[in-house]
């Protein structure tokens, strides 16, 4: 794996940043109305989550296999729009002349917010169901509350503290 190539680009990334942040949008937005809040975009999801879910600020995920990690929520923690939201906005309405926001990083760092997302959803709406087993591919060890044996080896389970 080389970082090199974190630069990368194509049509195929920018589908795939989009389709990642339009899950997580419609994911928050659930998470906010199940908490009475009517957040509608990512500055009220930040001031929301990171008023009521800290722990989003410092979940960091872990692709064990090429040695990476990614904190995509950690943006909030100094009251900003996080990279990769910022590339899914410029690809969505300016890709004319920010094609290169659809970077393989960006695309990393989306699917990334999307998994953790996605385990603070199914704690808070689904009312707190833990995720069983986990992915082996992506980990979060800061949620995690244990392994479990699966035909692919031990795979974290989650659940939100």
């Amino acid at each position: 794996m080389s970082y090199s190539n974190f630069n990368c680009y194509s049509i195929q990334n920018a589908r795939l940043i989009l389709a990642s942040t339009q899950d997580i949008d419609v994911l928050l937005k659930q998470i906010c109305a199940k908490l009475g809040n009517n957040s509608t975009n990512e500055s009220g999801y930040r001031l929301f989550m990171t008023n009521n879910y800290p722990n989003i600020l410092t979940a960091k995920v872990e692709i064990s296999m090429y040695d990476l990690e990614f904190m995509p929520f950690q943006a909030w923690s100094n009251n900003i729009t996080p990279d990769w939201w910022t590339a899914n906005n410029k690809i969505k309405h300016e890709r004319h002349t920010h094609f290169t926001f659809a970077s393989l990083q960006n695309l990393l760092g989306t699917v990334a917010a999307l998994f953790i997302t996605n385990l603070f959803f199914y704690s808070i709406v689904e009312e707190d169901i833990g995720v069983f087993p986990g992915t082996s591919f992506f980990s979060v060890h800061t949620l995690t509350t244990g392994l479990s044996p699966t035909d692919l080896g031990m795979v974290p389970n989650y659940k939100l503290p």
